[in-house]
């Protein structure tokens, strides 16, 4: 990484190694502590090929690897722009690929997250491939789902197609 005479600054370097630095992040595809799929926190900081990412709602800070971490930022919750609404989830769960890919094309996160009862970490292509909908699965990885993220139970899309 150095220049012509010059090493880069330690924080361009960190900006390029860690780019979730400083960000609101959610945890996911974790298999030796899956209750803490779908949590948010905030990357703190990077070292040893891992993110210390300081989680909300507590003093807990866990060191997460970067595969298993993806902006929170996207979802904008509170703006119901991209948050995952009870509708998108039936839709999801009938295999309505119209109503999921205009969500999808209003800003909706492949990814997103969201809880029913007491699992979290729930995401479209679970149910879709819980419910054996195959072209909606199709849609959802075309849109960058990630087919590895485990609930809080530790199951993936894969074993709810089972």
């Amino acid at each position: 990484r150095a220049g012509a005479g010059g090493a880069c600054s330690g924080a361009a370097a960190a900006a390029e190694d860690a780019p979730l630095l400083g960000q609101r992040v959610v945890l996911g595809g974790l298999s030796a502590r899956p209750e803490l799929n779908g949590q948010r926190g905030v990357a703190r900081s990077f070292e040893g090929g891992r993110y210390a990412v300081a989680l909300e709602g507590g003093g807990e800070s866990v060191r997460v690897r970067p595969g298993n971490l993806s902006p929170a930022a996207a979802e904008r919750a509170s703006s119901g722009a991209a948050a995952v609404s009870d509708e998108v989830v039936a839709a999801a769960e009938r295999g309505e690929e119209e109503a999921v890919l205009a969500w999808l094309e209003g800003g909706g996160r492949a990814d997103a997250t969201y809880e029913r009862g007491t699992l979290s970490g729930l995401t479209l292509l679970m149910d879709a491939a819980f419910h054996g909908h195959e072209r909606l699965i199709e849609l959802l990885l075309r849109h960058g789902a990630e087919i590895n993220l485990q609930r809080s139970d530790g199951d993936t899309a894969l074993m709810g197609a089972a």
